[in-house]
């Protein structure tokens, strides 16, 4: 159905975005570190 959808698309997005996010986390601890 539609909220299946909805659903499976907000976790690819959560997915992408958590790991943009955790690169660029990574990416600032090596450089202070």
């Amino acid at each position: 159905g539609t909220t299946e959808t909805y659903i499976a698309i907000a976790e690819v997005i959560g997915l992408s975005t958590g790991g943009i996010l955790h690169d660029l986390g990574g990416d600032i601890l090596s450089r202070w570190s």
